[in-house]
């Protein structure tokens, strides 16, 4: 009976102090409770999307430069995969067709789009005008993403939320090249009226490379521009091509020649020192921005 008593007290006790253990949240709610309380945080996230997409630039240009032909490839051995692709020889096996890096800003971008409302409640500095703008940057850099792998693979997974646990299923069914590109825009039409023409408008400011280098109005009117002229549907590309060209913040690089203020540049300003009149978007690299 001492012995019983004893081992029922025991189970009390545990009992009592379980309630907590018991009430643990998911850990996606969790991750969302102690990550997004501030705007530095949807800042940060936001920028990693650009971070993770220059660990694409590589694949872009193999998936385009090397397939139209544009490359000489050398024959040697740590360039086989290249030499695979260039003769239309691929298989599931060659590491240049893997896209996970664009599904890692996919999903940096998934994160915003569901979860910077919740700072709204948190940060009182933090406006919903402010949350919009962002979540207007993170959908245009996803539209970005999968329009290259639409452009490359045509049918990939269209996934719109992020990934937050290993619960989630991450083999997901392709969708069609419409399903996607029908997404895109519907997404680029929001964003459009939320965007920032310009994130710096001081040229002096050591922040003004990201009026080029993070996503805009222009931005997003040019990808809409290039999505329906994949699709064919150019009086819309037509009218998207327009609004930029009226906005009267870009120009032809060394075609106003005859103005003292430009007479000394060059087209090759646009490739070697970047930030030029002519760029609507650019991953710009200095020893700052590594």
């Amino acid at each position: 009976m001492k012995n019983r008593i004893i081992l029922l007290w025991g189970c009390a006790v545990w009992m009592s102090g379980c309630n907590d253990w018991m009430d643990i949240e998911p850990e996606d709610q969790r991750l969302a409770q102690e990550y997004w309380t501030e705007e530095d945080d949807v800042h940060t996230t936001v920028i990693s999307c650009y971070v993770r997409l220059r660990e694409c630039l590589e694949k872009i240009v193999q998936w385009g430069e090397i397939r139209a032909d544009v490359f000489q490839i050398s024959n040697k051995t740590s360039l086989e995969e290249s030499i695979k692709m260039k003769e239309q020889n691929l298989d599931s096996d060659n590491s240049i067709v893997k896209w996970d890096p664009f599904y890692k800003v996919i999903n940096s971008a998934n994160a915003v789009i569901k979860y910077a409302q919740l700072v709204v409640a948190r940060d009182p500095n933090f406006t919903e005008e402010k949350m919009n703008q962002y979540v207007a940057e993170a959908k245009t850099v996803r539209a970005l993403a999968y329009f290259i792998l639409v452009r490359s693979f045509k049918e990939v997974p269209l996934i719109l939320e992020p990934y937050t646990t290993d619960t989630q299923v991450f083999e997901q069914p392709k969708a069609t090249e419409e399903e996607i590109l029908n997404q895109l825009l519907i997404d680029l039409r929001w964003s459009m009226k939320r965007l920032k023409d310009k994130h710096f408008t001081d040229e002096k400011s050591s922040n003004f490379w990201q009026d080029k280098s993070r996503a805009t109005r222009w931005l997003g009117a040019s990808l809409m521009a290039d999505i329906y002229l994949w699709t064919e549907q150019y009086a819309e590309c037509i009218a998207a091509c327009n609004e930029v060209i009226g906005s009267g913040n870009f120009r032809l690089i060394a075609a106003n020649l005859d103005i003292p203020e430009y007479e000394n540049e060059k087209w090759y300003d646009i490739f070697g020192y970047g930030l030029t009149d002519e760029s609507i978007f650019e991953l710009f690299y200095n020893s700052n921005q590594k």
